[in-house]
């Protein structure tokens, strides 16, 4: 496939992505709610800068679907798509390896994201901590999370692991 191909792919995914997000990233067992894993898997196997570009892009529109009027109180759609992420967070970890083959750099960088993923974040102290609205500390403790995510997502793919 040619270079030029290939960005005419990306282009149509990414209009996919806006014209369709919504329904594109309902959650199998309660369409009223997003599902962001399913949005960051459909991504990853694209090269690196454009992926960065939708994971975020994923992010973003399980926001907007949680300020749909039918989604219900938008704090409790926040509150289930950061549970959901936390959770699969929580399923993939075992599967990836404790070490990984690779140039001293990228084994390195591994380990450190490994180590720092296993090891948790407090993510619901950090933002009361800086937020005194509930709300404004649920948006902080969604973002922690997708961080925690997209980092698991990378490490799999660094590890040649493929996640639940």
């Amino acid at each position: 496939m040619t270079s030029g191909c290939i960005e005419i792919a990306k282009g149509c995914l990414l209009a996919a992505l806006f014209a369709c997000g919504p329904a594109v990233i309902a959650h199998a067992d309660d369409p009223e709610r997003p599902d962001i894993v399913a949005c960051v898997r459909a991504v990853d196997g694209l090269d690196a800068a454009f992926r960065d570009k939708m994971q975020s892009h994923c992010l973003v529109l399980a926001g907007n679907f949680c300020e749909a009027p039918t989604s219900g109180p938008m704090l409790d759609c926040l509150t289930d798509v950061t549970a959901d992420m936390t959770e699969f967070v929580a399923q993939a970890l075992p599967r990836l390896p404790g070490s990984v083959d690779l140039s001293p750099f990228r084994s390195r960088t591994y380990a450190r994201t490994l180590s720092r993923l296993q090891e948790g974040r407090d993510h619901a102290a950090h933002c009361a901590a800086q937020y005194a609205r509930t709300f404004d500390r649920a948006i902080c403790q969604n973002v922690a999370v997708f961080a925690d995510l997209t980092d698991v997502f990378d490490a799999a793919r660094t590890a040649g692991v493929t996640l639940p």
